[in-house]
């Protein structure tokens, strides 16, 4: 499979048929089994790396006030890039919300969703009804006027996510849209690796 998801960069191979994009390509179909500990489609060559730490950042919340991911150590967090304006990521929130409502505050879990909108290809107003079309209640930030928060994590392509453990450490990756399922794969990798919070 050959993937571009929503980004601008050129088509890049998938490593999974369970991550899908807006353009696909056919290839020589390769069987993959369900990826562990492993990147679900390809990131930029900057990219974080699996089983590195995930970079801090500091951003502007939809609703107000600003979230650092540093401080969410001791819980595993789904990171994931959006736009308003991609199809893929659109298909993927309803699950992000359930599983939100499912583990995120107050459940058993306290599991953290973090939403970061491309917001150098989007606008606020675009964002906002996005957010209010799939009633998403998970912390929506904003990446800065240059992106600078996608490219220090190497996103090329939307949607992408990181699950990362309570440690902080990048345990899965994902390009493209990932299902309930996928999504909890790539949570139960992060909560299995992260152990004790150190």
């Amino acid at each position: 499979m050959i993937a571009a998801a929503c980004g601008d960069g050129a088509a890049e191979p998938g490593v999974s048929d369970t991550a899908t994009a807006t353009t696909v390509a056919t290839a020589t179909p390769t069987p993959t089994p369900t990826p562990r500990r492993a990147t679900i489609g390809l990131l930029d060559d900057a990219s974080v790396d699996v089983d590195q730490p995930a970079p801090d950042f500091l951003l502007n919340v939809l609703g107000g006030g600003a979230l650092r991911l540093s401080d969410f150590r001791g819980k595993t967090v789904v990171l994931n890039f959006w736009a308003s304006w991609c199809e893929p990521c659109r298909r993927e929130m309803p699950d992000f919300q359930e599983l939100w409502e499912e583990r995120g505050p107050g459940g058993p879990d306290d599991l953290v969703i973090l939403a970061v909108n491309l917001t150098p290809t989007d606008t606020r107003a675009a964002a906002t009804a996005f957010v209010e079309e799939f009633d998403l209640t998970f912390p929506i930030m904003f990446d800065t006027p240059r992106g600078e928060v996608a490219r220090g994590y190497g996103v090329q392509a939307l949607p992408a996510t990181f699950f990362i453990d309570r440690n902080g450490i990048v345990r899965t990756t994902a390009l493209g849209t990932v299902s309930g399922p996928l999504i909890e794969v790539g949570v139960a990798d992060a909560d299995t690796a992260g152990g004790t919070y150190e």
